[in-house]
């Protein structure tokens, strides 16, 4: 008997449509006839905004329109740490804003009371995210926790083990080429999959230990052998 496709196949099969529909034109018509036939996907919406920031707070606007009681903070230039921030933002089921390290930029303030956000999850350390965050959010009225640890490993550690459950899948992927992690971002929040990362040819301690507290969760390592080796 024939199984019913998993949360993260059919995730795949999405991904997979998505993908056939963007390159079939470079392929000629008939290749463009046959993803017709699959059902591209049509892109009549572009989000965006000036900078990244703004870009974030137009996410965070088409999604939710309705408001959020919790906010995920991420450093604007800290790209992994954003990346990580994704099991925690979907387990919250919130949006994820930018700062810079010692400001809010208004546009950021401002979306944060239009969601009338009572809650912040601040992901990583104070060196990405500094002290005059938090406390210019806690001074909003806002109950803050950080999720952080010594570099972008402990952090991911952190992030991971933050539920309280345990996931059925964890993802693993290179901490130092975050291209691979950015693919895993939406299915990690949709699924509420974390995302632990690794050196190339050596895992740092927190990502095993990670894992141990993790339990039972199936391992997926995403990326080729020159990113996250076989050993």
């Amino acid at each position: 008997m024939l199984r019913p496709p998993s949360p993260l196949e059919r995730a795949a099969l999405g991904v997979l449509v998505l993908t056939v529909g963007a390159v079939a034109p470079v392929l000629g018509p008939t290749a463009h006839a046959a993803a017709h036939a699959v059902g591209p996907a049509a892109f009549d919406q572009r989000i965006g905004g000036s900078d990244r920031y703004a870009t974030a707070v137009a996410a965070s606007q088409a999604t939710f329109g309705a408001g959020s009681d919790t906010v995920v903070i991420v450093a604007g230039d800290a790209v992994v740490d954003g990346l990580t921030a994704s099991y925690a933002a979907g387990a919250a089921g919130a949006p994820i804003l930018s700062v810079a390290r010692d400001e809010i930029l208004p546009v950021t303030a401002e979306e944060v009371r239009r969601l009338r956000a009572t809650k912040a999850i601040v992901v990583g350390g104070t060196a990405a995210v500094g002290e005059g965050v938090a406390v210019a959010l806690r001074s909003a009225g806002l109950t803050v926790t950080r999720l952080a640890g010594a570099d972008r490993y402990e952090t991911a550690m952190a992030v991971a083990t933050s539920a309280g459950t345990a996931p059925a899948v964890a993802f693993i992927a290179s901490g130092d080429s975050p291209a691979d992690a950015l693919a895993l971002g939406p299915v990690a929040y949709a699924q509420k999959y974390p995302i632990l990362l690794t050196r190339a040819d050596q895992a740092p301690t927190a990502t095993p230990s990670a894992l141990a507290t993790l339990g039972g969760a199936e391992r997926i390592v995403v990326g080729g052998t020159a990113r996250v080796s076989e050993a």
